[in-house]
C-alpha cells in the first residue's frame, strides 16, 4: 500500500517531508518507479494522492507544531513587557545598566517636572520601587520559566526597582543621583550578602531582591555621606 511504501521511505530518510517540493518530488518519484520494467512484473498499485496527503500530514503536521512549540514558546506579554522594563533588557552591552539608566531618567524627569517637595519625591520613588519589585516577583518567575532561564540578563526590572530604592535617598542635586547611580550599579555587580545569597535563589523572588539588597546598600550610603557632609 502507498501509506506502508511511505513509511519505509520516511523512516530511510530519518525525517519526514516538510514542504509542498517534497510531495512532488516524492509523487514524482513513485510514478517514475511504476513505470519501470521492473514494477510492471508486479500488480500494479493504487495510487491515491488523498492517502498520500493524509499520511504526510499525519508525520509531518504534528510534529512541526511541537518543534514550533519547543523552539517558540508563548510568551506572557505583560510579564515580558515589564520583565524587560519596555524592552530596555534588550539592549547591548550590559541590559542591566540600561535598565537602572531608564530608572534614572524617569526619576529625572520626575523631578524636574512633578514638582514634589524633596520628601514626597523621596517617598513616590520608594513606593515605586516597592511596587516594581511586587510586581517584578511574578513577572521574573514567568520570563524566567518562559525562557528557561534561571536568571534571564534581559529581565532588568530587578535594576529599575533597586535603582529608584536607592535614588529615594538622593536629591536632585546631580552629586547626589549620580552617586546613587554609581553606587547601586556597584553593589549589583558586587553583590554583597545577602544580595548574594538572594542572586543564587534561582526564582523570581531571589531575582528581584538581589537588586533591592543592593539599592538598600547604595539609600544608606548617600543618606550616610549626606548626614557627615
Amino acid at each position: 500500500a502507498l501509506e506502508d511504501e511511505f513509511n519505509v521511505t520516511a523512516k530511510s530518510n530519518g525525517q519526514g517531508m516538510q514542504t509542498l517540493g517534497d510531495i512532488a518530488s516524492y509523487i514524482d518519484q513513485l510514478v517514475a518507479e511504476r513505470d519501470t520494467p521492473a514494477a510492471r512484473t508486479v500488480a500494479p498499485r493504487r495510487f491515491s494522492i488523498r492517502m498520500f496527503l493524509k499520511v504526510w500530514m499525519r508525520r509531518n503536521c504534528n510534529g512541526n507544531k511541537a518543534s514550533k512549540m519547543t523552539t517558540n514558546p508563548k510568551r506572557t506579554a505583560w510579564a515580558w513587557t515589564l520583565a524587560t522594563f519596555f524592552g530596555a533588557g534588550f539592549l547591548r552591552p550590559g541590559p542591566g545598566t540600561w535598565g537602572s539608566a531608564a530608572a534614572l531618567l524617569l526619576w529625572l524627569a520626575a523631578a524636574r517636572w512633578a514638582h514634589l517637595t524633596h520628601a514626597e519625591l523621596s517617598a513616590a520613588t520608594l513606593l515605586a520601587g516597592i511596587l516594581a519589585t511586587l510586581i517584578g516577583i511574578p513577572a521574573a518567575s514567568i520570563v524566567a520559566r518562559e525562557a528557561g532561564k534561571d536568571d534571564p540578563s534581559f529581565v532588568v526590572l530587578d535594576e529599575v526597582a533597586g535603582q529608584w530604592i536607592a535614588l529615594a535617598a538622593a536629591t536632585p542635586r546631580w552629586q547626589e543621583w549620580l552617586l546613587a547611580f554609581l553606587l547601586f550599579r556597584g553593589f549589583d555587580i558586587w553583590k554583597p550578602p545577602p544580595a548574594r545569597q538572594f542572586d543564587r535563589m534561582h526564582s523570581g523572588f531571589g531575582i528581584m531582591m538581589d537588586d533591592v539588597a543592593a539599592g538598600v546598600y547604595a539609600a544608606l550610603i548617600v543618606l550616610a555621606l549626606r548626614h557627615w557632609l
